[in-house]
């Protein structure tokens, strides 16, 4: 008796170079856009009911006078300093 040969078929798998290149792309604009999307400063500072202290010193005492990043700067530690100061009693900061 003969032992007949079976060849086996090995298929070779393709990459989808194309599907690759996508998923890079997006992941690469989608860290760009965070990046340049940390870095909004602040464009406007209103400062309403304050007859005693000045607005100046109050934005110092914020910590906000170099205008920072509108992402970076939370609202909690601007309300922090400004209530530090004898002369304030109540502060109400929005976005």
């Amino acid at each position: 008796m003969s032992k007949k040969k079976i060849k086996v078929k090995v298929k070779k798998r393709k990459l989808k170079v194309k599907r690759i290149i996508v998923c890079i792309l997006l992941f690469i604009l989608i860290v760009l856009i965070c990046y340049y999307g940390c870095k909004i400063p602040i464009k406007n500072i209103y400062i309403v009911g304050n007859n005693i202290v000045s607005d100046k010193e109050i934005i110092e005492m914020a910590g906000i006078s170099n205008y920072p990043s509108f992402v970076n700067t939370r609202t909690k530690d601007i309300k922090s300093n400004i209530l530090k100061n004898n002369y304030v009693k109540k502060v109400n900061v929005e976005k």
